[in-house]
């Protein structure tokens, strides 16, 4: 996972230099993908259905209500909008798996000479990242690595 700098506070150079970092990285290491995900919910559904509610509801304190919900929303949506993560992909073939650890700290080597900051991305991310790019929600707690998990209780039986 990438750690981007803020680079509405690096110099003209300072971010041409960044670029040029990336360039050379990206360009020294064929195997590498980038990718650019949302990391956060995404509310156009829930704002439709809160249009569509008011454009029907004929009481103006609920229209009201519908209104603060939809504003609130839309404000939600305003302070997350720059919220995205990048990835660096790396896809193995099947005879490379046994030189994993080296291919990575070789790549991580590369994005931190260029004073790129860069992380393995954890199960934990793995999970977020994909639970919104599937179905476009953040849970509050941690999510389950299998579905209903929570629900699961364990005992000792005797047969």
């Amino acid at each position: 996972m990438l750690e981007p700098d803020n680079l509405s506070v690096l110099s003209e150079a300072g971010v041409a230099q960044k670029i040029y970092g990336l360039m050379m990285v990206l360009k020294g290491l064929t195997e590498l993908e980038l990718c650019c995900v949302n990391s956060k919910e995404n509310f156009s559904e829930n704002k439709r259905y809160l249009k569509k509610r008011m454009a029907e509801e004929k009481n103006s304190k609920v229209q009201n209500l519908l209104r603060a919900d939809l504003e609130m929303l839309e404000a939600m949506e305003r302070e997350e909008c720059g919220a995205r993560e990048f990835l660096v992909i790396i896809r193995f073939h099947e005879n490379e798996v046994r030189e994993l650890g080296p291919i990575l700290s070789r790549v991580e080597k590369a994005f931190r000479e260029q004073a790129i900051r860069v992380r393995r991305a954890e199960t934990e991310d793995l999970k977020r990242i994909l639970s919104v790019y599937f179905s476009q929600i953040v849970a509050a707690e941690g999510l389950e690595d299998y579905d209903g998990e929570r629900w699961v209780t364990f005992c000792e039986c005797f047969f």
